[in-house]
């Protein structure tokens, strides 16, 4: 048989955090999640937090009407971490260590620590015993693919709005204007009194509609930059503004049918139409 070698690399948990999580009673979708993050830190060069975009979720079966509510649970039993100010993601190891945990989960890490031995004699019995085993490992793609979550060129976009009012426009051009950057553009919104970082703050993963036009603007970005949730905040900013929920709907669908406009362009166009709307508003 040939020896098939494995590639350098693997994801670092320790075994006590590791043991908590066998032992919680974490359902499918929410343990996919959790290895997820747990594949994106520790298993991506061993770093602490993660952006998790929807692109991400769709990849271990999760889709986007039940991501926030997957999120929200795991944010709820403390299994997970977030950062407010990054919106990004991590396992909260704090609490699977803490005694509160090792206390409730104590008999069952037991039995698997008493496995986890008799698995380790076992071993050790196959070895000092046999001298013709061979060796097999997978060669597995361990290397992070490049750009994997680019979706051509889309998770590049990182879009922000600038601290400002979006109840007093004078014109198109007050509400959008696109600098370009290398390979990233920035929307700014005209400043005026006031501000929105209510709407920078705001994961579109979490995100609950309360209306219409919110829920029209939800489905618009999940259509077109889903890979970005730094550019969701525009799209509340122009539900606020007063676009109607229609054409949230028109836009998409005419870029979607548009098959000239890539995936990573949609979202510029998206507001191109939105601020020509708001000029033939004046």
């Amino acid at each position: 048989m040939n020896k098939i070698v494995a590639q350098k690399g693997f994801t670092k948990f320790y075994n006590d955090y590791f043991d908590s999580l066998l032992c919680l009673a974490v359902k499918g979708r929410e343990l996919r999640v959790m290895l997820l993050i747990l594949r994106l830190t520790t298993g991506c060069l061993d770093q602490t937090w993660a952006r998790i975009l929807q692109a991400d979720l769709q990849i271990v079966g999760i889709n986007a009407s039940s991501a926030a509510n997957i999120l929200k649970n795991l944010l709820e039993k403390k299994w997970i971490i977030r950062n407010e100010k990054t919106q990004e993601y991590r396992i909260n190891t704090e609490y699977l260590a803490s005694e509160k945990i090792l206390a409730q989960l104590k008999t069952r890490v037991q039995r698997l620590e008493k496995a986890v031995g008799i698995q380790l004699k076992k071993v050790h019995s196959q070895n000092t015993n046999s001298n013709d085993t061979e060796e097999i490992t997978l060669s597995l793609p361990n290397n992070e693919a490049e750009d994997y979550r680019n979706d051509n060129g889309a998770s590049l976009l990182k879009t922000k709005l600038s601290q400002s009012d979006v109840e007093d426009f004078s014109s198109a051009k007050d509400i959008l204007k696109i600098f370009k950057n290398t390979d990233k553009y920035q929307i700014g919104i005209k400043k005026h009194q006031g501000n929105i970082n209510e709407f920078n703050k705001v994961d579109p993963l979490l995100f609950s509609a309360q209306t219409e036009s919110q829920d029209a603007a939800l489905k618009a970005w999940t259509k077109l930059e889903p890979n970005n949730p730094g550019s969701f905040p525009f799209y509340l900013a122009m539900v606020k503004k007063g676009l109607p929920a229609e054409k949230f709907y028109q836009f998409t669908s005419d870029i979607l049918n548009d098959s000239k406009i890539s995936p990573s362009a949609r979202g510029k166009v998206f507001n191109h139409k939105v601020a020509q709307y708001f000029e033939g508003q004046r």
